[in-house]
C-alpha cells in the first residue's frame, strides 16, 4: 500500500514537471520570425538568438519555408557566412540555390552554385543533395 502511494505521488510530480518544462523554443522558427521582419540584422544581433546560430539552425530556416524571400534568405546566408567560422551544410546551399531558382532570381542562385563548386564538395554530393532538397521542396 505505501509503495503504490508513493509510485502514484511520484507519477504526479512528474506529470506536473513536465507540463511546467514544456518544450524549449524552436530557434529556427524564431529567427524565422525576425527575418521577415524589415530591420531583420538589428533585430537579430540584439537577440540572444544569435549565439544560437549554427548550421543545423540555418539549414532549418532555409527548409522551414517560413520566409517567403529568397533574397531575404540570401541576405540571411551571407551574413551567416561572414560571422562563421564554422562551414555551412551542403543541404543548406541546395536549398537556398533551389528557392532562388523558383523565384526567378537566377543570377544569385549561380552565385551560391559556384560558392558551393569552391568549397570543392564531390560532384555527387552535390547531385545528391541538389535532388534530395528538391523533392523536398
Amino acid at each position: 500500500m505505501i509503495g503504490s502511494t508513493l509510485f502514484r505521488s511520484r507519477c504526479l510530480l512528474l506529470r506536473s514537471l513536465s507540463v511546467h518544462i514544456g518544450k524549449p523554443p524552436d530557434a529556427s522558427a524564431e529567427i524565422a520570425g525576425i527575418l521577415n521582419k524589415a530591420n531583420w540584422r538589428d533585430a537579430l544581433v540584439s537577440s540572444n538568438l544569435a549565439a544560437e546560430i549554427n548550421p543545423d539552425v540555418v539549414l532549418s530556416v532555409l527548409r522551414s519555408k517560413r520566409v517567403d524571400d529568397p533574397a531575404k534568405l540570401l541576405s540571411f546566408f551571407n551574413w551567416v557566412d561572414s560571422q562563421k567560422v564554422t562551414e555551412q551544410k551542403l543541404d543548406s546551399f541546395s536549398f537556398l540555390a533551389l528557392g532562388l531558382c523558383s523565384f526567378g532570381s537566377l543570377g544569385q542562385a549561380r552565385s551560391v552554385l559556384i560558392r558551393m563548386i569552391e568549397r570543392k564538395w564531390p560532384v555527387s554530393e552535390v547531385l545528391s543533395s541538389v535532388a534530395r532538397c528538391s523533392r523536398e521542396s
